[in-house]
């Protein structure tokens, strides 16, 4: 039975990468990918699966995570969200 994950970042290398690595460690997981929060308030509510799993990147343009999240948890209340995100500080 496949695991559906909605993967929302903006760095198409990061998404890209960890797609194929989970991919390869659980070929049951089936990874969708949105550049940014906006474009999965567009995309999801016409795509053919029910998410399992939101990794959601909190710095994102257009919408950010924290509002994708909440549209996210109103969506689909009872699909975890994992929220990460990379600073570039020195």
């Amino acid at each position: 039975m496949p695991f559906y994950i909605a993967f929302v970042d903006d760095t198409v290398m990061l998404r890209i990468s960890v797609s194929n690595l989970l991919g390869q460690m659980q070929p049951q997981y089936k990874v969708y990918q949105y550049n940014h929060g906006k474009e999965l308030q567009e995309r999801l509510p016409n795509e053919s699966y029910k998410p399992d799993l939101f990794l959601m990147d909190i710095c994102m343009p257009y919408v950010n995570g924290y509002d994708a999240t909440i549209w996210a948890k109103k969506c689909f209340p009872n699909t975890p969200v994992l929220a990460f995100t990379m600073l570039n500080n020195d």
